[in-house]
């Protein structure tokens, strides 16, 4: 781990998102917002626009939630000397979709995708060890956990506040 200094300029030279990344994020958080929201589409009939609302909400919460957790994970990877990627899980995307039908809806589960790590060797220099570890990697991985538990805190004071909003509970639920 790199001082705050050191830390401040890794993030302005380093932290960006390619618009492959984007792109991949957004299908990501369209496909979590519909698999969140595939029971909301109507009370006991198909509504298109209560639907279409839905989704839309659940869009906006699932695109802050998988930008926070990825953006965490990119400064904790830019701190300790690597740079991270977004790469998506297009067979775990598939697989969520599958599951969300066959249990109509009963199980949310999203299986996203990857975070590719690019050793920067320049800015390693001087570090103890001076290679690719598996135990920085695995504390990167767990980053994005954390990063979910972080954002639902605001998302459950929110929830407590306005228990009627359909936003911020389902927010909380992603």
């Amino acid at each position: 781990m790199v001082n705050f200094k050191e830390l401040k300029f890794r993030i302005r030279d380093f932290l960006r998102f390619d618009q492959k990344e984007l792109f991949n994020l957004l299908l990501i958080s369209l496909a979590a917002a519909f698999i969140f929201s595939f029971n909301d589409w109507g009370a006991q009939t198909f509504n298109l626009a209560t639907g279409l609302t839905n989704l839309f909400l659940l869009f906006i919460a699932s695109i802050i939630i998988v930008l926070f957790r990825f953006t965490l994970q990119k400064i904790y990877a830019l701190s300790l000397g690597y740079k991270a990627t977004f790469g998506i899980w297009y067979n775990g995307l598939l697989y969520s979709l599958i599951i969300v039908f066959f249990t109509l809806g009963r199980l949310p589960l999203i299986m996203m995708g990857k975070l590719d790590l690019k050793f920067l060797s320049k800015q390693r220099i001087g570090e103890k060890r001076y290679g690719f570890s598996y135990v920085q990697n695995a504390y990167m991985e767990i980053v994005g956990p954390f990063a979910n538990l972080l954002i639902a805190i605001p998302f459950a004071i929110f929830s407590l506040a306005f228990p009627q909003s359909y936003f911020f509970a389902n927010a909380l639920q992603i």
